[in-house]
């Protein structure tokens, strides 16, 4: 198999771009994967953690079809996505050396991809890093088809980063890249780039008993990998159990992390404990008005931050939600959750943080919010 590799091979000239992905059983997935990124990503470097299908074969034969290189190294899985994920990273290194730009020139990018992921915009991606990108870490956002639904879930996340930064991956589920050696200082902001059209398309939860087997299976790793009072897993508890449908049980959860910060046992990040709080106040107290709040707080103390401004589009949501079902059932209408909706938007906006902080179609898509949460507030 000409085009793989189970050890480090000569793999010169550096690719531009090189895609880091851990698959199992994939074999399915991987040719629309790779048609997606067609003319984006330069080589595969991919860990196969146990396949009992054709995905090496199938990957080789596409690298053949879109003349690129892919690199396969075998390594079993314990259930820890960072510990697989770095192994792949390490494998980047080990093909192009940790130190050596292999053709003495630029710095490659890495890709972090997943089988079930489709590229959109690759064409941009691509255009944006060949003139030279003056940023080391791009974010972009993913976009999820919801299970039995026709709505959908976007978040932005950190997708590639320059390999010479030496990036890893913490904790066992949920991809947290460990920016933490990028910090001048505990809790600096770091600055990403943000390139617009471009975005990751999700599949896997499409499929409804899929979409419950990865929460499921993300409880039982926090809670066979992380100790019962760390914030990692008790945020993915919440995460998790919210997802498939045990509210109650969640904020039971999000009330645990929340008591433990605030008597000094555990320190929850900004982003972290905010989402926990929010969530816990919209779906356990009913409180969409506080929720929003405490988000808005949020949003000031780590603007940059997109899924802050997420979930403050999510929780506002829920005051809509509230008032146009009482509305439909002739009950008094939630004024004060519209009103107070549209004042700490409005004051969001009017603070200019919305052009610093955000890509223009989530910038575009808040505004309209705001607009619709002012009017209705106004009417009532």
């Amino acid at each position: 198999m000409p085009n793989a590799a189970s050890a480090p091979a000569p793999a010169a000239p550096a690719p531009l771009v090189v895609a880091s992905m851990i698959v199992k059983n994939e074999a399915g997935n991987l040719p629309p994967l790779f048609d997606s990124c067609a003319g984006l990503i330069d080589a595969w470097a991919i860990v196969d953690t146990g396949s009992t299908d054709d995905t090496v074969a199938v990957a080789v034969g596409l690298g053949e079809k879109h003349g690129i290189r892919v690199f396969i190294h075998e390594d079993a899985w314990d259930d820890d996505f960072a510990r697989s994920r770095n192994v792949c990273l390490d494998f980047i290194d080990a093909l192009w050396g940790p130190d050596d730009n292999g053709d003495g020139g630029h710095d490659p990018w890495i890709f972090i991809l997943d089988a079930d992921d489709r590229i959109v915009g690759g064409d941009l991606l691509r255009t944006a890093l060949e003139d030279g990108a003056d940023v080391e870490i791009v974010s972009l956002p993913v976009v999820s088809k919801q299970a039995g639904s026709d709505e959908v879930e976007s978040v932005v996340k950190p997708w590639l980063f320059k390999r010479g930064l030496g990036l890893r991956y913490k904790y066992p589920v949920h991809m947290v890249l460990d920016l933490d050696p990028l910090r001048a200082e505990p809790g600096e902001a770091i600055i990403t780039g943000m390139v617009e059209g471009c975005y990751v398309l999700h599949i896997g939860y499409e499929d409804p008993a899929h979409r419950e087997q990865n929460w499921l299976r993300a409880l039982r790793i926090v809670r066979s990998k992380l100790p019962e009072a760390h914030p990692h897993r008790l945020y993915c508890e919440v995460r998790s159990l919210a997802a498939l449908g045990s509210v109650a049980d969640a904020a039971e959860v999000a009330r645990k992390a929340i008591t433990l910060h605030n008597d000094g046992d555990i320190e929850l990040d900004t982003t972290a404990m905010h989402i926990i709080l929010a969530r816990f106040l919209a779906f356990n107290e009913g409180d969409p008005d506080e929720a929003l709040q405490v988000l808005a707080d949020a949003v000031l103390l780590d603007a940059r931050n997109p899924d802050l401004w997420a979930n403050v589009i999510m929780v506002g949501a829920l005051g809509f939600l509230g008032h146009s079902i009482s509305v439909a059932r002739g009950q008094p209408a939630m004024s004060v959750t519209a009103q107070k909706a549209g004042r700490i938007l409005g004051a969001l906006s009017e603070s200019g943080l919305f052009p610093n902080a955000l890509p223009a179609e989530l910038l575009t898509e808040l505004h309209e919010y705001e607009a619709r949460v002012r009017a209705l507030g106004a009417a009532l």
